[in-house]
């Protein structure tokens, strides 16, 4: 499975001159937005993109769709609320803890 790296967010905010910001997946108008709505940025451009077409893109890049549910909870500050026998528990853990070691590099 693919994963993002904390350099892969903090290099795609250094690019785009975008900074970071939680609850927000576009940047488009505002120059904020998460850290998957970022590397949705740095791949689409100046393009507005709601969050199912987010996820397309983010599914061409190999991330699985537990992985972004965890890391976009996970960058918006959510609790891990699934317990570890759960189906979907190790893609959205796997993507929680990419977003604490992105958000904490970037905050």
């Amino acid at each position: 499975m693919n994963r993002i790296t904390v350099e892969q967010v903090i290099n795609a905010y250094k690019e785009t001159g975008v900074k970071p910001q939680q609850f927000t997946m576009s940047p488009v108008g505002r120059g904020r937005c998460c850290g998957l709505g970022v590397i949705v940025f740095k791949e689409v451009g100046n393009e507005i993109v709601n969050v199912g077409k987010a996820i397309e893109v983010l599914n061409k890049l190999g991330l699985s769709d537990d992985y972004i549910n965890g890391f976009m909870r996970g960058f918006d500050g959510y609790r891990n609320f699934l317990k570890p026998n759960d189906e979907q528990y190790n893609g959205w853990a796997d993507g929680y803890r990419s977003r604490q070691a992105a958000f904490e590099e970037i905050k």
